[in-house]
């Protein structure tokens, strides 16, 4: 806006940010952009006052909106046939499954499950460029065996109940290895010399495409100081890792750079990536695509889901 003049307002949206800021173009204008964020969380106003055509004073206000806020019971009763109708309508099949889907906390927090490697693939497939995609497993919920049939909106919430925005990150080869090995440290074996806390949570386990490779639990674990965040042990658990391309199965380069989709979660440094969250800003890419919707589509566009695991992780 620096070189554009005359603007006085832009209020942006789609990209989820949550921000404002003034910019002075080159004739001494003063142009606000104000962001909201997204999905109704917060909500801005902007009042402007304008003496003679021009802006002299621009008051922002910021209001969070949370469960906490007490129910308005006009809206309430406007909004529940709407409620209701929207319900149901999410309970409608949008496609189905040949197979029983897992997604059970104990066997996706442990190693491959087909409905890991349905999400993964999908992420893969449905994002252009990727090579790779990478989910934290803690980011797939619901805790059940899905029956093969019918699959709703209802049951990919229950099964992706939180925001999962995806990100391309540029990752090395050796970048990559070093990320493969926090998750595998979420894989506890008694005394293998790293305390609880200072590994990954078993929820940073992840769910991959792209990738092949085994797990040696025998092996010396990725190890780092809760308190200090100093590196105690690398790690040295993941074997035979390659990657899969369209011209076959591969040893992974470690000084190859590769696009790997990621959520925004983990990206950020959840669940204990910082690795991940220290990669420059210059080399991830905000898509806002987000995961929940990637997944339907693809049932939606290409039922049956009949996806097997085909050994790209293996525990030893």
């Amino acid at each position: 806006m620096e070189s554009v003049q005359g603007i006085d307002l832009i209020i942006g949206g789609h990209d989820h940010l949550v921000w404002n800021e003034t910019v002075t173009s080159g004739d001494g204008t003063e142009t606000l952009i104000v962001h909201a964020g997204k999905y109704g969380e917060e909500m801005d106003t902007v009042d402007m006052t304008i003496e003679d055509g021009v802006v002299t004073k621009t008051v922002i206000e910021r209001y969070e909106i949370s469960e906490d806020m007490p129910d308005d019971e006009a809206i309430t009763a406007f909004v529940t046939p709407y409620y209701a109708d929207y319900t149901e309508s999410l309970s409608e099949g949008i496609g189905y499954s040949t197979v029983p889907l897992d997604v059970r906390k104990n066997t996706l927090r442990t190693g491959e499950t087909n409905a890991g490697d349905f999400v993964m693939d999908t992420v893969r497939k449905n994002m252009p460029g990727v090579d790779i995609a990478l989910i934290n497993s803690g980011s797939i919920r619901g805790d059940r065996i899905i029956p093969a049939g019918e699959i709703s909106y209802l049951t990919l919430n229950e099964m992706f109940p939180y925001e999962n925005l995806m990100v391309t990150v540029q990752m090395t080869g050796s970048e990559i290895t070093e990320t493969l090995e926090w998750s595998a440290s979420a894989l506890v074996v008694s005394d293998d010399g790293c305390p609880r806390a200072d590994r990954a949570p078993s929820g940073a386990f992840l769910q991959v495409s792209g990738l092949r490779f085994a797990i040696n639990t025998g092996a010396d674990t990725r190890c780092i100081d809760d308190e200090t965040a100093t590196v105690t042990s690398a790690g040295e658990r993941i074997e035979h890792l390659s990657v899969v391309t369209a011209s076959g199965i591969i040893p992974i380069d470690m000084e190859q750079t590769y696009t790997v989709a990621v959520t925004d979660y983990i990206s950020g440094g959840g669940d204990g990536y910082t690795n991940l969250e220290q990669i420059p800003d210059d080399r991830k890419f905000a898509t806002g695509m987000n995961l929940i919707d990637l997944v339907a589509d693809e049932i939606e566009i290409n039922s049956p889901v009949s996806t097997e695991t085909d050994g790209r992780i293996r525990v030893l």
